[in-house]
């Protein structure tokens, strides 16, 4: 395999909130990983505004300016043989009689997949027993119906010449996986990692602080949640480049810098989950990661995410 262009997306599912401008904006990660010369080139993360100022459109419902970032990002690495696209939403699912998924959520317009159900029933088996399940459990969104603006992106993305994970289609030249963040760091705690960080300083990163957070905040809550990852991701400890490099980006950033120091929150959510699905991409194109995918219902969606199953402490 020649250079494989890796890209991790938290994609925001109704593109942010209406009356928070700081939550209308994705964030693409992305860098070139050679397999065969063991290399990989870090490229700068992309904070997409979904806020159309030429035609006043607000949060980018038919992920148009997503798609126009993601189009430049190919077009800017057109030499890679080999794409892996890993998105945190879901993608493919057998629920179609749900109707259009709305922001706010209503009795009975959602319902868990069965690459969900699967994940939860292995996830209990897996932390029966053990001493410290406090913290490092997860929830599941029910994944059906698809977020309309989700379903638009990945229209985009099949017109361009990608396909969405399944058993025919691992090895297309542009794919696109699905990646849950929580689950690779509960993944990551079950298979060894965090053994002196508890689960509240790996998760710190998702609270929203009521005031704006320092320089060394920012590194400490990035570094708890991402360094871990590094053994599972498949470049071994290139990934702690990755997310040294992130993280000077990140202090760069002009878009969630106030004048007292950065805003908590999505845009720091944002680039680390992206960052998650990062690492579960490269660690597709490097052989190392693992699916959860219900056997009798694969057409239901998939999990997947950075090292392999037998890599738990405990077996499933």
């Amino acid at each position: 395999m020649d250079k494989v262009l890796c890209i991790g997306l938290d994609i925001a599912w109704f593109g942010g909130s209406k009356n928070n401008k700081a939550s209308k904006y994705d964030c693409l990660v992305s860098l070139i990983h050679d397999p065969k010369a063991n290399s990989v080139q870090f490229n700068e993360p992309i904070r997409v505004s979904l806020h159309d100022k030429d035609s006043n459109k607000d949060r980018d419902p038919t992920a148009q300016l997503l798609s126009k970032s993601i189009d430049e990002l190919l077009e800017d690495h057109s030499d890679c043989s080999k794409v892996i696209f890993a998105i945190d939403a879901p993608l493919q699912t057998t629920e179609n009689e749900l109707g259009e998924r709305k922001a706010r959520v209503t009795k009975g317009s959602i319902k868990r997949r069965a690459c969900e159900n699967h994940l939860s029933k292995k996830r209990k088996c897996t932390d029966k027993g053990q001493k410290d399940i406090a913290g490092w459990m997860f929830r599941i969104q029910a994944g059906a119906p698809l977020a309309p603006r989700v379903k638009n992106l990945l229209t985009h993305l099949e017109s361009v010449g990608f396909s969405i994970w399944d058993e025919q289609h691992s090895n297309s030249d542009k794919l696109v996986i699905e990646c849950f963040p929580a689950e690779v760091i509960w993944f990551t705690k079950r298979s060894g990692g965090y053994k002196d960080k508890k689960s509240a300083q790996v998760k710190a990163y998702k609270k929203k602080e009521k005031e704006p957070l320092s320089e060394e905040e920012v590194k400490d809550k990035v570094h708890h949640v991402l360094a871990d990852v590094a053994p599972f991701s498949g470049i071994g400890n290139s990934w702690n480049k990755v997310v040294d490099n992130t993280i000077d980006w990140m202090i760069k950033d002009k878009a969630w810098k106030t004048d007292k120091g950065f805003r908590s929150g999505k845009m720091l959510d944002d680039v680390v989950d992206s960052c998650l699905c990062l690492a579960s991409a490269v660690s597709y194109s490097a052989n190392n990661f693992h699916v959860w995918q219900d056997p009798e219902k694969k057409s239901d969606g998939h999990i997947i995410g950075p090292g392999k199953l037998n890599s738990l402490a405990k077996q499933i």
